[in-house]
């Protein structure tokens, strides 16, 4: 069932999403809205969720500890990955 939700651009191009929209799809501040267009004018918003340090606690499986920055790299690459799944909508 199609349901419509208004809101209002600002002069300077804000828009604040109403509360019933947040509260089902769970938008906190923080997230990202992508906005994904298509030849026939029609716009599509995917949430992509905030990453926290427990979003990527544990998801390498290691046989012995790597330095720290080596960590945080490999960590960034995979949520950078992820998210761009998330954009394309693969995931």
């Amino acid at each position: 069932m199609e349901e419509r939700i208004l809101s209002t651009v600002t002069e300077k191009g804000q828009v604040t999403i109403p509360a019933k929209i947040r509260n089902k799809y769970n938008i906190i501040p923080g997230d990202k809205l992508v906005y994904i267009t298509d030849d026939a004018d029609n716009i599509k918003i995917k949430v992509i969720k905030q990453t926290s340090i427990e979003d990527v606690f544990g998801i390498f499986k290691v046989d012995s500890a790597l330095p720290f920055d080596q960590e945080r790299e490999k960590a960034l690459e995979y949520m950078s990955d992820k998210h761009a799944l998330k954009q394309e909508g693969e995931e």
